[in-house]
């Protein structure tokens, strides 16, 4: 909700400054990031939004979502709150940018004292035992589990054996949106779960490597 406060001029310039640290899980696959004004796009509330554009190579979703929640996270640092917004659009002349698709945006806004929660465990997830199978990793999960998604659908799915963790895009998780919709942001979902499980991984210095896998789109829509 709008607030008093005004993202400054300095912290502009550090966003944008920091578009280029974020770390993505595809280095041939190429990013990009536009700062406009909230009122330039179909979107009703925010300051401003980051527009984020995408070349279409396979699991350019998940690397987009792998790195806008790095993001996000970087935000937060600021007090800025955000909001991932799936539906809302920008200007006709900016739906393309260096030679990318529009893909999604970011609302961000200066957050007043007392706006964010006190707690993740005030946000509503899914317990940890309903996405993840297999012993070990609980504290990994725990957390994990609190990574946010489009309609708060959590399409995820951590299978833990031995000293190896698989993330899974749960397609058998619906939502109400058209498929084609929700699989989008399924596929864009399961980058920021990715980020997440990694980030605890680190907290807890547990060495890892990572093995991606194209997602096929082989859905189950029972």
């Amino acid at each position: 909700m709008p607030g008093g406060k005004k993202i400054s001029g300095p912290e502009l310039d550090m966003i944008k400054n920091h578009f280029a640290r974020l770390v993505p899980l595809y280095d041939d696959t190429k990013i990009a990031f536009k700062i406009v004004q909230r009122h330039t796009t179909t979107w009703k509330w925010g300051e401003y939004a980051i527009l984020v554009y995408s070349e279409k190579k396979p699991n350019y979703l998940a690397n987009i979502g792998y790195m806008v929640q790095q993001l996000e996270m970087f935000l937060t640092a600021l007090d800025i709150g955000t909001c991932w917004c799936g539906i809302g659009q920008p200007k006709e002349e900016d739906k393309t940018y260096e030679g990318m698709d529009f893909a999604i945006m970011l609302m961000m806004e200066k957050s007043e004292e007392g706006q964010f929660r006190k707690s993740m465990h005030e946000a509503k997830r899914r317990e940890a035992d309903k996405i993840k199978t297999g012993e070990g990793f609980d504290s990994i999960a725990e957390v994990a589990r609190f990574a946010p998604s489009a309609v708060n659908f959590q399409p995820w799915l951590m299978e833990c054996e031995g000293n190896k963790i698989r993330v899974y895009r749960n397609s058998m998780r619906m939502a109400k949106l058209k498929w084609d919709t929700l699989r989008f942001f399924q596929r864009m979902d399961v980058g920021i779960f990715m980020f997440f499980v990694e980030m605890c991984l680190k907290h807890e210095k547990k060495d890892f490597t990572r093995t991606l896998y194209i997602d096929k789109g082989e859905d189950l829509k029972e």
